[in-house]
Formats: structure tokens, C-alpha cells, sequence
């Protein structure tokens, strides 16, 4: 049950950050990658958007990342497909995505954002033209389907505030460090499954447990029945000089193997 734990969780991570600071510093986050060079660092800033083209119309989750830092993330370099010679306006999408979209690598999609402008209907959009320049597969639906990352050049003022996505890479990271930063793990942005795992790995606990009580009740009364049915042959030994250890060896071994 530990293995499936961890073989779940390595599954579903990978791509949102094991650590996600919000609002931090320019100044603060180089302080923290000179710190842990050994982790990944990726300033990004997300917003809820549109996509269409001919074929569909999808609502989806927009990262805005820099060219660099989309091999930074673990399960997008793992199983991405991707075009040189695109280095304006361009969009990484999902498997899934592309297969709602009937898009390929280099063909052009269409996102709407929300602008500041509001009218009866609600606020204006604002759309924008981008080219896909890769297809990532990480293997988990939701991520195929409903996220994509563009180019923080050309979105970098959607949002104000960044946010920073820290893979640790198997490191450990000292969170003394971010005690004026609002920040989440994982775990507190994934509560539901945390806890359920939790649960489950706590009732597995509970039901081996009383597996192993009844399972050595059984062994224990099994061997006093032996005992009492041995208790000629036993007598029989002891007279013949065998010693009182040799003879609970010789239970023990006996009830060891058999059951």
C-alpha cells in the first residue's frame, strides 16, 4: 500500500509546483535559487482563458512561462513534441487538448482573457492569436485538457502578482526561508487526496493488525493442542535424556514452518 501511496502521488506531481509562493520578489526568488541551485525555479503567471478555433471551444487554465522554463517542469519535458524556429506568440498545449481542438504542432488557436472594460453582458474579451509550438503528453487527463503555457512575454501583465512554481527534485527545502511569503505545498493544494490517502493507509493499518492477532491466536492454539496430544512423547524424551530447550526447539520449528 506504501508503493501504490507513492506511485499515485509521483503520478499527479510533476506538474504544479511541490512548493507554489505567491507574490514574491524578484530580489527574494534569486536570493532562493542561488540558495538551492539544485531545485527548479518557475515564474509564471496564470489566468482562466478561452481557446477556440473551428473545431471547438474549451475553458482552460493559461500559464505564462518563459521558453526556458518549459523543460524546468518534469512531466512536460518527459513526453513533449515540439517545432524550432517559433519565438513569438507561441503556446504549448496538451495531447487531450489537441484532440478536442483537431490542432497540430504549428497551426494557429485563438484565446480569449478577460480585459479590465465591463459591459451589461460582463467584461470585454480580449483575443489573441497563437501559434502551437509543442504538444506535451504527462498521461493525466485533467493536465492534458485543461492546461497550456504561452509566452510570458506576451502576457506578463494579465497579472500582477507572480507566482513561482519550486520543484525540489528530491532536495529538502527549509521553509524558515519563506516566513514573509504566502506559500503551499502540494499537499495543502491537493487536501482531498492527501487525506484520503491517509485514511486509507490508516484503515489498512487497522485491518492487518487484527489479520495478525487472529492469524497468531490460531498458531497458539494450534501448538497447545499439539502439546497436550505430544505430552506422552515428550515424557518419553525427557527420560531419554533429551533436554527441556531441545524439546521447545523443536516446537518452535514446528510451529515456524508449518502454518
Amino acid at each position: 500500500m506504501n508503493g501504490f501511496r507513492e506511485e499515485l502521488i509521483d503520478s499527479l506531481s510533476g506538474i504544479n509546483g511541490d512548493l507554489t509562493i505567491y507574490d514574491i520578489a524578484d530580489d527574494k526568488l534569486l536570493e532562493l535559487t542561488n540558495t538551492y541551485p539544485g531545485m527548479s525555479f518557475v515564474k509564471n503567471y496564470q489566468e482562466r482563458i478561452i481557446t477556440s478555433n473551428n473545431s471547438s471551444i474549451e475553458g482552460l487554465l493559461m500559464k505564462s512561462i518563459s521558453q526556458s522554463d518549459i523543460y524546468l517542469i518534469p512531466k512536460i519535458q518527459q513526453r513533449l513534441f515540439e517545432l524550432n524556429g517559433i519565438d513569438e506568440n507561441w503556446v504549448y498545449i496538451g495531447v487531450e487538448l489537441a484532440k478536442s481542438l483537431n490542432v497540430k504542432a504549428g497551426e494557429v488557436i485563438s484565446i480569449n482573457i478577460p480585459g479590465s472594460s465591463m459591459t451589461i453582458l460582463g467584461p470585454v474579451l480580449n483575443s489573441y492569436e497563437l501559434t502551437v509550438k509543442g504538444i506535451f503528453n504527462t498521461g493525466i487527463y485533467d493536465y492534458d485538457k485543461y492546461f497550456i503555457y504561452s509566452d510570458i512575454n506576451s502576457f506578463n501583465n494579465i497579472n500582477s502578482k507572480p507566482i513561482v512554481d519550486v520543484y525540489l527534485n528530491g532536495q529538502k527545502f527549509n521553509f524558515d526561508d519563506l516566513q514573509n511569503y504566502y506559500y503551499e505545498t502540494w499537499t495543502d493544494q491537493n487536501k482531498s487526496l492527501a487525506q484520503a490517502l491517509t485514511t486509507e493507509k490508516n484503515v489498512m493499518f487497522i485491518i492487518l493488525f487484527f489479520i495478525v492477532i487472529i492469524s497468531s491466536f490460531t498458531i497458539i492454539s494450534n501448538q497447545i493442542f499439539f502439546i497436550k496430544e505430544k505430552f506422552k512423547d515428550i515424557v518419553l524424551l525427557k527420560v531419554l535424556g533429551v533436554r527441556q530447550l531441545d524439546i521447545a526447539i523443536l516446537f518452535f520449528l514446528n510451529s515456524f514452518i508449518i502454518p
